[in-house]
């Protein structure tokens, strides 16, 4: 499986994503938009495990912090596209060491705000 969108699942908890992070290896694009009970833990056993990770979208997940940011350098380094809009617990920082930590990223929207590369 290369791609999965839970989009609007309240019941998803972050055994998903850590499930996801166990067994999906080949996962390159996730949307959890409106998932409101992923937190940051759930986030980083995911991209732990998921390296190949171009496309992330965690709109308005709002349990997410900047830990969950901070593991996508690290860990997925041919993201591309990330979203965090209306995740009020990520600051402006963690959006700033998102677009500095992944050089191939060309569209992010950390905290609500947009941003796009050249």
């Amino acid at each position: 499986m290369s791609h999965l969108s839970c989009e609007s699942c309240d019941d998803i908890t972050d055994a998903i994503p850590t499930a996801l992070g166990e067994h999906c290896p080949d996962l390159e694009q996730f949307c959890f938009r409106w998932c409101a009970n992923i937190t940051d833990i759930g986030v980083e056993e995911l991209v732990f495990g998921c390296a190949k990770l171009r496309r992330v979208d965690f709109f308005e997940c709002r349990e997410l912090g900047d830990d969950a940011v901070t593991q996508l350098p690290a860990n997925c380094p041919d993201l591309e596209y990330a979203c965090f809009d209306y995740c009020p617990d990520v600051s402006d920082d963690a959006g700033k060491y998102l677009l500095d930590g992944c050089p191939k990223i060309r569209e992010a929207n950390p905290r609500g705000l947009f941003f796009k590369t050249d």
